[in-house]
Formats: structure tokens, C-alpha cells, sequence
């Protein structure tokens, strides 16, 4: 039980701890979990005492990651000591820093726009999912030459 103690009881806020909650438990594999609130006032109705019912449901569990699209850098390179691995619980974050290495992977050979989407796949097994990243390697992006102009006093020049 928690009691508002200060401040005035808005619904709306509720609604969004509710919403926060549910990503919450999402982030972390609990994909059919339901949150839902119940509020009630204290008997001299100056305060609410609001409650959130928790119902996780099962964690799934990454069976197989498969990679999608790539050409340019191996699987091996791509997927070298991954934070999500098959047999691991669903967890977005180790998911989003996945996404991140492999990315940087293309973003090193100047294929800055190329992009790695993560899609979690539904099985008929409860409690498991298969995981693909679909790459698009895209296109390397080249600097052509560089040249300096300088005004005024040369670097490096000691006044006296």
C-alpha cells in the first residue's frame, strides 16, 4: 500500500504509472503481463491510497537469433560476444546495445546510415521467441580531400 501524502491525486498520473510499469516488465520478457490500478480514498477523504496489481505472466526466453541482410562484415564479427544470447531471458537492453555494436561495426567503414532492426518472433512454444536483426549495410560514405585555409598569424608562430 502506498498512500499520496502530499500534492493532489491525479488520475492521469496513474494512468501513466501504469503504462510505465507495463513497459517495464515488457522490457525485461514478461510480454503478457497485466498491470492495473486500484484506488481508493481514506475514510476522511483527504487522501488515496493506490495499489497496482501485478500479474506477470511467464518470462520468455530467446530460443534462436538469426542476422538478416548482412554481406559486408560476417556473422561472426557482427555477433562477436553478444549481451543476448540464445537460452537467455528477453531483455531489451541487452538487445538495444546488441543493435549498438553491430552498428558501429558499419558506422567504422562509413556506412553511416546503416541500420540494424531487431524483431521479435512469437512462437507457438510458450514463454519463447526467436529473435532476427534485419541489416541494411547500406552505402560507404567517402570524404573527399580536405583543405586547410588559415587567416591571420600562422600556429605556431611565437610573437616576441
Amino acid at each position: 500500500w502506498f498512500r499520496l501524502i502530499s500534492g493532489i491525486y491525479d488520475p492521469q498520473l496513474v494512468d501513466n504509472d501504469v503504462i510505465t510499469l507495463t513497459q517495464y516488465y515488457e522490457n525485461l520478457g514478461f510480454f503478457d503481463v497485466k498491470v492495473t490500478k486500484e484506488v481508493t480514498e481514506t475514510e476522511d477523504h483527504k487522501g488515496a491510497y493506490v495499489v497496482f496489481h501485478i500479474e506477470e505472466g511467464q518470462r520468455y526466453k530467446v530460443r534462436n537469433i538469426d542476422l538478416e541482410g548482412y554481406d559486408v562484415v560476417s556473422k561472426e564479427e557482427l555477433f562477436h560476444k553478444p549481451k543476448l544470447k540464445p537460452g537467455d531471458a528477453f531483455n531489451r537492453l541487452h538487445m538495444q546495445k546488441d543493435v549498438a555494436k553491430m552498428k558501429e561495426k558499419y558506422d567504422v567503414l562509413g556506412r553511416l546510415y546503416a541500420t540494424v532492426t531487431p524483431t521479435p518472433i512469437f512462437l507457438d512454444e510458450p514463454g519463447m521467441i526467436d529473435l532476427e536483426y534485419r541489416i541494411d549495410e547500406d552505402k560507404p560514405y567517402l570524404i573527399g580531400d580536405i583543405k586547410v585555409n588559415f587567416r591571420g598569424d600562422q600556429i605556431g608562430r611565437a610573437h616576441v
